[in-house]
């Protein structure tokens, strides 16, 4: 069964300063887990609900022949665990992946998320990139975490996908990006359907949820475009301004 330390571990990365500290986090769900396994993130231990082997048992075989170790707990012991209201079972512990921006570099199109607050819009963003084939995600200060369980449940699995780098200064990151435009969502911008960008090297800013991109950041972007709506709505949500936006950059 699993250990006293095993618990004590997990629990601890419920909290973003153990995250940070240890350069680890959790997913729950078999799907998440599958992705996990079968990407190049390191899956330090999968954590099971004995009672749950039988129906997740391509999982076990899964994590066998990748040599990862794990783990059985009753239905007590996954409730002391769990970050989710009802547990779905399975959980692993994995190795966060450090990037430089260097990684970003020369990698074709990025999307950079100013200050956005919100776990679910951050995993549904991934999840989108992910479709519409960007790479690469700059995430800056003031945003929520990467590595959040409900980012990375929310992405579906895309975040296996994804290079997240997390600037502790976004102004100075993005002025670092010489030959890239920088273009951002704004409703005070050009339609977007008049966006005629040829190189796939430029960055697509998207603001906070709350107010917008930050003042500073909006003073070095190179041109500014908004989603035109014909109903009474007074705005869209950011996961969905990001996706039409993508849409209208890929075709």
């Amino acid at each position: 069964m699993i250990s006293n330390s095993t618990k004590k571990h997990i629990r601890k990365l419920h909290n973003k300063k153990w995250r940070q500290r240890y350069g680890e986090f959790l997913l729950e769900g078999a799907k998440g887990v599958q992705e996990a396994i079968t990407s190049d993130i390191e899956v330090i231990t999968l954590v099971i609900q004995t009672d749950k082997k039988d129906k997740f048992s391509d999982l076990l075989t899964l994590a066998e022949e990748h040599d990862i170790k794990v783990e059985e707990c009753n239905k007590t012991q996954a409730n002391s665990i769990k970050t989710t209201s009802t547990f779905p079972g399975i959980l692993v512990v994995l190795k966060k992946k450090q990037y430089e921006l260097k990684n970003l570099k020369n990698r074709g199109s990025i999307i950079c998320l100013d200050q956005i607050s919100n776990p679910g819009n951050l995993g549904t963003i991934i999840r989108t990139a992910d479709w519409f084939g960007f790479e690469n995600i700059l995430l800056s200060e003031g945003s929520v975490e990467a590595h959040n369980e409900k980012v990375v449940r929310a992405s579906m699995g895309s975040f296996f996908n994804i290079k997240i780098f997390e600037s502790n200064d976004i102004v100075s990151d993005l002025n670092k990006f010489k030959n890239y435009k920088i273009l951002g969502l704004d409703i005070k911008g050009e339609p977007l359907t008049t966006q005629k960008i040829q190189s796939q090297n430029y960055i697509l800013v998207f603001g906070s949820e709350s107010h917008g991109i930050s003042n500073e950041v909006e003073k070095i972007l190179d041109k500014r475009y908004t989603i035109e709506g014909t109903g009474k709505a007074e705005s869209l949500n950011i996961a969905i301004s990001a996706g039409i936006t993508m849409y209208s950059f890929c075709n």
